[in-house]
C-alpha cells in the first residue's frame, strides 16, 4: 500500500501524518480551532467511583466498565472464552481476569492465563500461564477467588477432574495445582484458605502455606441435601459469612472467619404464603447484599419446581439482623437492544408521548432479568440485567425506585460486579467524583447541539468517519480509551466547520488493541470511495500501524485547514 506524507505548518511546528484522502494541502489561513498533537491515550481517574460497575458479556467475551451516574462506557477488559469474570484486589490497583485462548481463537492450542491488569489505565501489566484446566461453564461467581489478603488467588479447573491452580500475586507466579477430588468451584476463607463446595452437600477447606503450597485439606460433615435441596452455587458473602440458598428458598450461613466452617441456623426467604403462591429464587446471578446496611436483595419469580434459573420478576429486600423481609421492588425491563444498540425512542418527546416507550415494554415478552448488583457506598445504586439485552436498569438501592436505563455496549448480560467502595483507601479516599460539565472547544459549535457534541454523530469532525465514536468508548474524540493504543497510520477527511466557515483537515486515528467498543457506531462517508480506491477508503482497518491489530474506535482529530490543489 502506498502512503504520501503531508506537512502542515501548524501554530510555528511541524506535524506529520498519513495522507489517505489525496488532494488535501494545508491552507496558510489563520485557523479558528485549535490544531491537536495525536497519540494520546485516556486513563481513569484515582480512586475508583464506587457508581462504577463492571458488565459481561460472553459473546463480546468481555467485561465493560460502566459509569452509571453518568451513563456512559469507561472502557473495557478482553477476556477471552467464556464468561469474563474478574477479581478485585482491596489492597492494590490491580484487576486479575482468569482468561482462555486458543491459537487459531476457537481451535488449536489452549492456553489458560491469569492476566494483571492495571486498574487506572486498563492495560494489560503481566501474566501468569496456568494449567489448561480451567473450568469453563455459565457461572458468573466461584470460578476463582483472592485470598483474604490479596496474596493468593485460586483458580478453579475442571476436567472433570476438580482443582484449583494457585497464584502467588505478589511474585506474579503460578504456585502448584490442589487437587479438590468430590468438590467443585472456590470461595475465599480467610488469608490462606479456600473453600469449595461437594457433592455430598459438605464444605472442603484447603489451607495454604506462606509460600501458597497446600498444607492441609479437609472435610466438613454435610450442611444441605444436594438431593432435595441443594444449594445453588451463586453465594453472596456478608463479612465473613457466606449465604447459601437453596432451591426451595433457604438460606444457609457459612462462616468462615476460623479454621473450620461454621453453620449456622438455616432461615427462609419466603413465608408459607409465599410458597403456596409457588414464589421461587431464580435467575443466574440471583443474590446481592450491601454490607454497610445488611440488605440482601434476591430475585424472586413464580414459578413451579426445577425453575431455579428462571430469571426473576421481582427482587426481594431482607434485613440481615432481623432476618425478615423488608421491601418488594417491581422490576422493570432494562430495554430491549440490537447487537448492543438500544432500541429505544422518544425519551425527549413531550408528555405524555415520552412514556410510549415504557409502556411498550410492559406490553412485551418479560426480558427476565437474570443478574442483580448493588454498589457499596452510602448512596448504593441497585442494578439488573437481562441475559437478552446490553443495556441495564438502573434503581435507588435504599428505596427501590427505577432511576433509569444504562447501556453498556453489550449485547447480552451475564455477569455484573461492583467493586469499588471496599478498597482500603484514607477515609473520604471514595468519595463521588462528579464529571465535569463539558466545555466549549474554542472556534466549533456550542457542544450543547448535536453539531458540538463530541458525543453526538451529526459532530462537524465526523463528516468522513465509520466506525465507534472513541468519545462514548471511554476516550474523548481526540484521545484512544483506557488501555488502547492510537494507529499512527490513519485516513484523512476534509470537514467544514459551521462555526467559521472554514474547511480543516481531519486525522481519523483508529484506537487499537481492545475488542470492539460496540457503543455508538457512526458512519458518515463524505468522499469515501471503495476499497481499491485505497487512499479513499474508510473500511480499512488501520490498527496494522500497531502492537495489537485488534479495533476499538476512532477519534477525530484537527491536524490543520484544509485548501483545494492550485
Amino acid at each position: 500500500m502506498r502512503f504520501e506524507t503531508l506537512f502542515c505548518e501548524a501554530e510555528g511546528r511541524v506535524a506529520t501524518v498519513a495522507l489517505l484522502l489525496l488532494g488535501l494541502l494545508c491552507g496558510s489561513a489563520r485557523a479558528d480551532v485549535r490544531i491537536e498533537a495525536t497519540g494520546r491515550v485516556e486513563t481513569l481517574p484515582a480512586p475508583a467511583n464506587p457508581h462504577w460497575i463492571w458488565a459481561a458479556d460472553p459473546l463480546l467475551q468481555r467485561t465493560a466498565l460502566i459509569d452509571l451516574d453518568e451513563e456512559k462506557l469507561l472502557g473495557i477488559l478482553d477476556g477471552g472464552f467464556g464468561l469474563t469474570s474478574a477479581l478485585f484486589p482491596t489492597t492494590r490497583r490491580e484487576i486479575y481476569v482468569p482468561e482462555t485462548h486458543y491459537s487459531r481463537r476457537t481451535r488449536g492450542e489452549r492456553t489458560d492465563v491469569l492476566t494483571l491488569w492495571d486498574s487506572i489505565s486498563l492495560s494489560a501489566v503481566g501474566e501468569v500461564i496456568l494449567p489448561p484446566k480451567r473450568g469453563i461453564n455459565a457461572l458468573p461467581v466461584a470460578n476463582a477467588a483472592l485470598s483474604d489478603d490479596d496474596r493468593f488467588a485460586a483458580v478453579f479447573n475442571l476436567t472433570p477432574a476438580s482443582s484449583l491452580s494457585i497464584v502467588d500475586l505478589e511474585q506474579r507466579t503460578f504456585v502448584e495445582e490442589i487437587s479438590t477430588p468430590g468438590c467443585s468451584l472456590v470461595y475465599g476463607a480467610g488469608a490462606r484458605r479456600f473453600a469449595a463446595l461437594c457433592g455430598d452437600g459438605s464444605l472442603l477447606t484447603v489451607t495454604l502455606d506462606d509460600a501458597g503450597r497446600e498444607a492441609g485439606k479437609k472435610r466438613s460433615r454435610p450442611f444441605f441435601d444436594p438431593e432435595s435441596d441443594p444449594v445453588t452455587e451463586k453465594a453472596v458473602r456478608y463479612g465473613d459469612t457466606w449465604l447459601f440458598v437453596s432451591f426451595e428458598g433457604f438460606v444457609h450461613p457459612v462462616d468462615v472467619s476460623g479454621v473450620e466452617p461454621r453453620f449456622g441456623a438455616t432461615w427462609s426467604l419466603l413465608s408459607k404464603a409465599d410458597r403456596k403462591r409457588s414464589w421461587r429464587i431464580g435467575g443466574s446471578q440471583h443474590l446481592a447484599v450491601h454490607q454497610k446496611t445488611g440488605r440482601l436483595y434476591a430475585l424472586v419469580h413464580q414459578g413451579g419446581p426445577d425453575t431455579h434459573k428462571e430469571p426473576g420478576t421481582e427482587l426481594w429486600v431482607y434485613d440481615l439482623a432481623k432476618l425478615e423481609r423488608v421491601q418488594r421492588i417491581e422490576l422493570r425491563s432494562p430495554g430491549f437492544t440490537y447487537l448492543g444498540v438500544p432500541l429505544e425512542f422518544g425519551q425527549s418527546w413531550i408528555w405524555p408521548f415520552n412514556r410510549l416507550y415504557d409502556g411498550l415494554l410492559a406490553l412485551a415478552p418479560n426480558l427476565g432479568i437474570g443478574n442483580v448488583v448493588v454498589t457499596q457506598d452510602d448512596e448504593p445504586l441497585l442494578v439488573t440485567g437481562s441475559n437478552f439485552s446490553g443495556s441495564l436498569a438502573v434503581y435507588d438501592a435504599l428505596t427501590g425506585k427505577f432511576l433509569r436505563r444504562v447501556r453498556s455496549g453489550n449485547m447480552t448480560t451475564l455477569v455484573l460486579q461492583a467493586p469499588w467502595g471496599t478498597m482500603k483507601e484514607a477515609p473520604g479516599a471514595l468519595a463521588r467524583v462528579a464529571a465535569p460539565a463539558r466545555q466549549a472547544i474554542s472556534g466549533e459549535p456550542d457542544p450543547s447541539t448535536p453539531e458540538g457534541d463530541p458525543q453526538s454523530c451529526e459532530n462537524w469532525r465526523y463528516c468522513a468517519i465509520d466506525g465507534f465514536l472513541a468519545s462514548t468508548c471511554g476516550g474523548t474524540h481526540t484521545s484512544c480509551p483506557p488501555g488502547t493504543e492510537m494507529s499512527p497510520i490513519t485516513w484523512l477527511g476534509t470537514c467544514r466547520n459551521p462555526e467559521d466557515g472554514q474547511d480543516y483537515v481531519i486525522s481519523y486515528n483508529d484506537c487499537c488493541g481492545k475488542g470492539t467498543c460496540g457503543h455508538s457506531f457512526c458512519q458518515r462517508n463524505e468522499g469515501e470511495k471503495p476499497l481499491y480506491y485505497t487512499s479513499k477508503n474508510n473500511d480499512i482497518d488501520w490498527c496494522m500501524g500497531t502492537r495489537g491489530v485488534i479495533y476499538n474506535s476512532t477519534v477525530a482529530i484537527v491536524v490543520g485547514l484544509a485548501t483545494s490543489p492550485e
